[in-house]
């Protein structure tokens, strides 16, 4: 079903009908257009919620042997949540590579992360909601049962740089180099054993070494 707005009103398109029908009015404007469709999706959102118990992410982490996005996972992210992205540059792109989408019963952005063979083993729920903190904690995170989980930006870079959390591992890829998030602050020994097999690999046609390895961990 498609929607098009025109100097004179609205033209909307049935594919299953395939009928047209014309609705001569007044054209609101884009931001009338987006304040309705918000007014319409908060409605239809509201009964959902009736169904959910509890926030899930009332506690700051999850094991599971599986793990699964939300079941409202949207690509519609609201304003509040991309102001919040927009502070650490995050582009249209990146949110579109690394799968970043929203939750709207749970009103949390969420942040996945794939393993090599793109099966989901973790995610983190940033809470944009206008609930108390103490039943909706800022972060939450949802990972698998399995210790080797981090996320790498995959940068084609001769330097690898380590941080802790997936946004800063984004803004090292946005500057030309290949990043690997903790997801905390602690590295596994799986982790150690693929950095130091990365450093002992040698660029093709090269007598040097292969890559360089930096830990830029918070300040805390």
């Amino acid at each position: 079903f498609v929607v098009t707005r025109t100097p004179k009103g609205f033209v909307c398109w049935c594919d299953r009908c395939r009928r047209t029908t014309s609705i001569n009015n007044r054209v609101p404007s884009a931001r009338d257009c987006l304040r309705i469709a918000d007014e319409h999706m908060r409605n239809d959102i509201q009964p959902l919620r009736k169904h959910v118990k509890r926030d899930p992410a009332r506690v700051s982490e999850v094991k599971k042997a599986y793990v699964a996005l939300p079941f409202d996972v949207t690509k519609i992210i609201p304003l509040k949540a991309l102001l919040w992205l927009n502070k650490y540059n995050v582009t249209k792109e990146e949110l579109e590579a690394y799968g970043i989408c929203y939750s709207p019963v749970f009103e949390r952005l969420i942040l996945p992360v794939y393993d090599v063979n793109k099966r989901l083993i973790y995610w983190q729920g940033r809470y944009f909601g206008d609930g108390s903190s103490d039943k909706h904690p800022k972060y939450f995170n949802v990972r698998s049962t399995r210790e080797d989980i981090w996320f790498d930006t995959k940068t084609d870079s001769e330097v690898i740089v380590v941080v802790e959390d997936i946004l800063s591992a984004l803004a090292i890829g946005r500057s030309g180099y290949r990043a690997i998030a903790l997801l905390g602050s602690y590295i596994s020994d799986s982790l150690i054993l693929r950095l130091q097999a990365l450093t002992n690999e040698s660029n093709a046609g090269l007598q040097s070494k292969g890559k360089q390895v930096c830990v830029w961990l918070d300040l805390d």
